[in-house]
């Protein structure tokens, strides 16, 4: 039992912060540099992942590019 770095889970936590950033940064303006930081320090995190970790026998064929563009307008919508 090796453990894997969890593609599916970690994008979509990465779209529900990236909405909720989106949506209350009208009302706080502050929270768009805290979700740069939080976007930064995923970015590297995630890149080792793929790097060191991550099993290479996951293809997800496109699935979860559309899934991405479709969650990401509902987001545009709610702001």
């Amino acid at each position: 039992d090796d453990w894997y770095f969890d593609l599916g889970y970690h994008y979509a936590f990465a779209v529900v912060v990236f909405t909720l950033i989106f949506i209350f940064s009208a009302s706080a303006p502050l929270i768009p540099v805290f979700g740069f930081l939080f976007f930064t320090f995923k970015y590297f995190i995630d890149k080792y992942n793929f790097v060191f970790v991550y099993p290479t026998e996951f293809e997800s064929r496109g699935i979860f590019a559309g899934a991405v563009s479709k969650y990401s307008t509902i987001g545009l919508f709610l702001f």
